[in-house]
């Protein structure tokens, strides 16, 4: 069992060119082991009968793998696909013109078509030209030995045995590398599908809190609210920490990192089956009622307030108490999301002017003007 993963930790043992793939040399690591056990076993036969220049191709051959297999060590790919390649050719052609046709040797012409086409750095148009090549040499091949007869007459079980363990290394090579690829794509797949999740959350996750961020919450307005029609309801608060700046300033940073943190927590735990909630930035904040009439916002907005009240967080050994002011607005339809926010901020703002610590959904007509 040992000897096995030792020998698949090495046909799998990464390149070391980060910017390159391992599928390319783990294929030309298949392929050169496999051939050279395929030759091995031909070389009995071969031997057997005496077949000198057979004996010559496929010592030869199995050289040019073992070459093309340490090669792929060195990230030397592109000649290391050139020797695997070369060396299965002649072996295809010698094999065919000593044993025949009968022989499967020319099983291995699908081999190489996979493997080029599997291999990525080469050229489209370089693939499509020597795999019109190998199709040549096989269709020739193939009429050649239709009239002429091979060097060597095998006997039925000499022929059996070369077309039977040829068929087999020449399919289960295909099969190993294909499986091979199958499961790099699909490896690949998962990892792009994690780093496009990873960019998505980066994307719409304020990193701090959590919560959504100011792009990601326009985006599900516009998406899931900017289009209600009259029966269907939203509520809009926008609010505001009061007094933050006290909190860096006296205790640092880290203790107001640590006051958003907790109160987007409150907020994920609040809002989680009335709506949806951001970080509009800063120590803003930004909610949204989904199907909910106005008089329903702002009772959820004076439940939430009250908890902030009672809220304790524990830093440096003391317990900070926190407030925040909340402006309201209801959606309308005949006004934007761009409307409808700026609303809800001039009752934030008239709120941080009166008093702050409350939530605000009306404000005096002048107070309006004023703003304006």
């Amino acid at each position: 069992m040992s000897f096995w993963r030792s020998i698949i930790g090495l046909i799998n043992k990464d390149v070391k060119n980060e910017n390159e793939t391992k599928t390319v040399p783990v294929m030309i690591r298949i392929i050169s082991i496999s051939m050279c056990v395929y030759l091995l076993l031909i070389l009995i036969h071969l031997i057997g009968a005496k077949l000198i220049v057979p004996i010559a191709v496929s010592a030869v051959c199995i050289v040019l793998l073992c070459i093309s297999f340490l090669l792929t060590y060195r990230d030397k790919n592109a000649l290391a696909v050139l020797l695997s390649h070369m060396g299965i050719l002649v072996w295809i052609l010698v094999a065919i013109l000593y044993l025949g046709w009968k022989c499967g040797a020319q099983q291995f012409i699908t081999l190489l078509l996979v493997a080029i086409f599997m291999t990525s750095y080469i050229h489209n148009r370089l693939k499509v030209e020597y795999a019109t090549l190998l199709v040549l040499i096989h269709v020739s091949m193939h009429l050649f030995m239709t009239l002429y007869d091979p060097i060597y007459q095998q006997s039925f079980w000499e022929m059996l045995y070369t077309h039977v363990i040829s068929i087999l290394f020449a399919f289960g090579t295909i099969i190993c590398v294909v499986v091979t690829f199958s499961h790099n794509s699909i490896s690949m797949e998962r990892k792009l599908k994690g780093y496009n999740d990873n960019l998505k959350r980066m994307a719409n996750v304020d990193p701090l809190t959590g919560l959504k961020n100011r792009r990601c919450m326009m985006n599900f307005l516009k998406e899931n609210v900017e289009n209600f029609d009259g029966e269907r309801k939203a509520v809009i608060a926008i609010g505001d920490i009061d007094f933050f700046k006290r909190f860096n300033d006296r205790y640092g940073h880290a203790c107001g990192d640590e006051v958003l943190c907790e109160l987007s927590a409150l907020f994920m735990d609040f809002m989680e089956d009335k709506g949806e909630v951001a970080r509009w930035g800063g120590e803003e904040f930004l909610l949204v009622f989904t199907d909910c009439t106005y008089e329903q916002g702002i009772e959820h907005m004076e439940k939430l307030i009250h908890r902030i009240r009672l809220m304790n967080i524990r830093y440096g050994g003391e317990n900070l108490r926190v407030t925040m002011t909340f402006g309201v607005s209801v959606y309308n339809p005949e006004l934007s999301i761009d409307a409808i926010i700026n609303n809800a901020d001039k009752k934030l703002y008239y709120g941080k002017q009166n008093g702050r610590n409350r939530v605000v959904h009306n404000i005096p007509l002048d107070f309006v003007i004023n703003k304006n």
